[in-house]
């Protein structure tokens, strides 16, 4: 064997171990990153469908989710959250609980916010850069 194929063979043997190192770092990355769009997807179709007659319901459960969380938690989201999409709750003491579709990268949610008024805001975080108050409108 030529001192050129030994060559050669050394090179592409170091190639392959870097295309198998950079690809065995990413592939877990690029997984996330797949299904994190369909993610936010779901949580801005979901948001977007929500009328005013579903605002109660969703400031009921939040103030159920305060009342049992006074530390605050990050809790998994139950089976019927599950079947929305939605990942996690977050309950933030006293005044805030996030129904969380994606987050890490960005964030997709819907956040309810008890103010000082007793009154409740709703809004649709679609991303970092993007929101909409949904209620009071």
């Amino acid at each position: 064997m030529t001192p050129r194929v030994r060559l050669l063979i050394a090179v592409g043997g170091l190639l392959a171990l870097a295309v198998a190192a950079v690809f065995t770092c990413c592939l877990p990355g690029l997984v996330v990153f797949f299904e994190f769009h369909p993610r936010m997807r779901a949580g801005r179709e979901f948001m977007d469908s929500l009328t005013a007659e579903d605002m109660p319901r969703w400031i009921d459960r939040a103030e159920r989710l305060l009342a049992a969380s006074p530390q605050g938690a990050a809790l998994p989201a139950p089976d019927d959250l599950k079947a929305l999409k939605i990942q996690h709750v977050y309950v933030a003491p006293p005044h805030t609980v996030s129904f969380v579709w994606a987050s890490g990268f960005d964030h997709t949610m819907l956040v309810i916010q008890r103010d000082s008024d007793g009154t409740h805001t709703v809004t649709a975080c679609y991303s970092d850069e993007e929101s909409r108050r949904l209620w009071p409108q």
